[in-house]
């Protein structure tokens, strides 16, 4: 039965083998040509990897060949090396179909390298489509939260703007309606999972563990404020400020920024891209603006200026 299946499938054209390698290798890289703009060959550092990517679907594309080629050969006995010994042969039939994969391994490992060696400058890209989302939301985000945003911002003396853009960016992680109507099944249904899992919740998406580290109550106890802005910017404003404060004390603070230490602080390890955008986002957004001392603006100026 497997002897059939095999030779069935040695009975495709290569030809066809050969083209579907190829487009799927290609699809490999498409998500980094377009999100990165790679296409653009004026500047010599994409067109570099351009270069490198096509390198990569050449190699991908000659693998396959090979592998095809030699594989064929093994199962249908046509190509025959002249040793005495069966399994000597054996071995030296096997070795060519394996090398082919191996050398795409240690090709993609290479090229794979790329995303990881970036410094955020490279990801001006993401950034800029963030504040561009940031843009479209901003005002729906302010007009339903403008009250608490102001509020508690006084409350904790801290620049309302900076309470205002990270709700933005954490409303744009978010995700789905699909991932909101999630987070109220495990808060209602399967609270004790939600626990465990410690996921984020709401318009912030703050970590239950977090809430409850921040004010000193278990999880249990503010399980019915989850879903209340008022109770979630509160929060918010008040990790905010204790990160802050944190700053100020850090010992590597000539390192860092204070917005790489709140994105840290408020998403994780730095090292993730994720958190580098978020840092540069909030940067770019507060321009000359300080986040501590609260400043009265009217809603002009709080969204256009």
């Amino acid at each position: 039965m497997i002897d059939t299946l095999i030779l069935s499938f040695f009975k495709i054209e290569i030809k066809n083998i050969l083209i579907s390698s190829l487009i799927s290798s290609f699809l490999i890289v498409w998500p980094a040509i377009i999100l990165f703009k790679l296409y653009n060959i004026f500047n010599l550092f994409k067109l570099k990897i351009i270069i490198r990517y096509i390198f990569y679907i050449a190699i991908n594309f000659l693998t396959s060949y090979y592998s095809i080629k030699y594989l064929k050969a093994a199962f249908l006995g046509e190509y025959i090396f002249i040793l005495d010994n069966s399994g000597l042969s054996f071995v030296f039939t096997i070795i060519p179909i394996l090398i082919p994969g191996i050398i795409e391994k240690m090709i993609s490992k290479i090229f794979y390298t790329y995303t990881n060696k970036l410094f955020i400058k490279n990801f001006y890209e993401e950034i800029n489509i963030t504040i561009e989302n940031i843009n479209l939301i901003k005002y729906r985000i302010f007009s339903l939260y403008k009250y608490e945003i102001k509020k508690f911002s006084k409350k904790y003396d801290l620049n309302p703007k900076i309470v205002l853009y990270i709700l933005c960016i954490e409303s744009l992680y978010r995700g789905s309606f699909f991932e909101k109507i999630s987070e109220r099944i495990y808060c209602y249904f399967l609270y004790d999972l939600a626990i465990e899992k410690d996921i984020s919740i709401g318009i912030t998406q703050i970590k239950l563990s977090v809430i409850s580290d921040m004010i000193q109550q278990s999880p249990y106890v503010f399980r019915k404020k989850l879903f209340n802005p008022k109770f979630l910017i509160n929060v918010t404003c008040k990790i905010i400020k204790k990160e802050i404060l944190n700053f100020k004390n850090f010992n590597e603070r000539k390192m860092r920024d204070i917005y790489i230490h709140l994105a840290s602080a408020y998403n994780g390890n730095y090292d993730n891209i994720s958190v580098k955008v978020y840092a540069a986002t909030l940067r770019t957004l507060m321009g000359k603006n300080k986040i501590i001392g609260y400043k009265e603006y009217n809603d002009f100026k709080m969204l256009y200026n």
